[in-house]
Parts: C-alpha cells; sequence; structure tokens
C-alpha cells in the first residue's frame, strides 16, 4: 500500500505541473503578493531542498518498493528537524499571502509533522502507529504535489499573475 501512494504521489505531482504548463489550472493572484524578500528566498530554498531530500529519502524509496533503512532513514530524520524550522518560519512570514496553494502548502506540512510525531509515540499500538505511517506517506504526497506545483509556478511564470498565484 505504501509503494502505491508513494506512486501515486509522484504521478499526481507530475500531472499537476502538466496540467499547469498546459494552462488547464486556474490562476488567480492573491491578496498580499509582494515578491519574496532576501531572507525569505533563502529561507524558501531551504523548505524546498529539505522537501527534496526527505522526497528522495522516502517517496522515492518507497515507489521503488524498498523500505526506508539505513542511510535513507537516517537522512530523512536529519532533515526532518531542518524542514519544521524553515516551515514554521515561513507560515510566520507568509501570514499575509491568501493563494489556495500556499495556504494548502502550510496546511500539508503541519499536518506532515504530527503524522510523524504520532507515528512515533508510544501512546499508540502498533496497528495505529501503521494507520498514523499511512497518513503521514498520503499527506507528504499531497504536500510534495503542491509544492512541486508551486515550484514550477514560481520558475517558469510568464507573467505577474503567475507569479502572484504561486504565493510570492
Amino acid at each position: 500500500m505504501q509503494q502505491g501512494i508513494a506512486i501515486l504521489a509522484l504521478v499526481v505531482a507530475g500531472l499537476l505541473v502538466l496540467l499547469d504548463a498546459m494552462r488547464l489550472l486556474p490562476r488567480r493572484p492573491c491578496a498580499g503578493s509582494a515578491p519574496l524578500a532576501r531572507g525569505e528566498r533563502g529561507l524558501y530554498l531551504l523548505f524546498v531542498l529539505t522537501l527534496a531530500l526527505m522526497t528522495i529519502s522516502s517517496t522515492v524509496v518507497l515507489a521503488f518498493g524498498a523500505h526506508m533503512r539505513g542511510w535513507m532513514l537516517l537522512l530523512h530524520m536529519t532533515v526532518a528537524p531542518i524542514f519544521c524550522i524553515a516551515i514554521a518560519v515561513l507560515a510566520v512570514r507568509w501570514v499575509q499571502r491568501f493563494s489556495c496553494l500556499v495556504r494548502l502548502i502550510l496546511l500539508m506540512s503541519f499536518a506532515t509533522i504530527i503524522t510523524a510525531l504520532f507515528m512515533m509515540m508510544t501512546w499508540f499500538g502498533t496497528d495505529w502507529q501503521r494507520c498514523w505511517m499511512t497518513a503521514h506517506t498520503i499527506v507528504s504526497g499531497i504536500l510534495f504535489a503542491a509544492v512541486a506545483l508551486q515550484v514550477w509556478r514560481l520558475l517558469f511564470a510568464k507573467d505577474t499573475a503567475d507569479v502572484a498565484s504561486a504565493g510570492r
């Protein structure tokens, strides 16, 4: 099941980018869409880099049918605290951004963090920990797809309406 969810997340991310490239997804300017400040650019780059490392160490590994063990698990768990700090600071900085995509990214980031924490708690039995693991995989897949769409829009936007809808 984990392998299927991981493959679905990668396919959905690719489809979202493809649909956006074909101009089939709606793009509306958002309120408070000023360009990223210098510090925000670096922080956003750190957020995307940590998310990419965690995706490589988890979703891609699961998509190939392997398990997170050894170096992949170590990489995932080492990068996770940096991801948490980056998303917390971005949430404070992005308070005035009203893009639905930015809201989805923030919501899925915090859901990913919460499901990861609950999954490791001894309060829950083995069955609940497996449920939290599945929820973590689903939520992080949605996060990956939303961030892939946002990065696509930030890198390849042609006009200001596209940039504004990406949450810049």
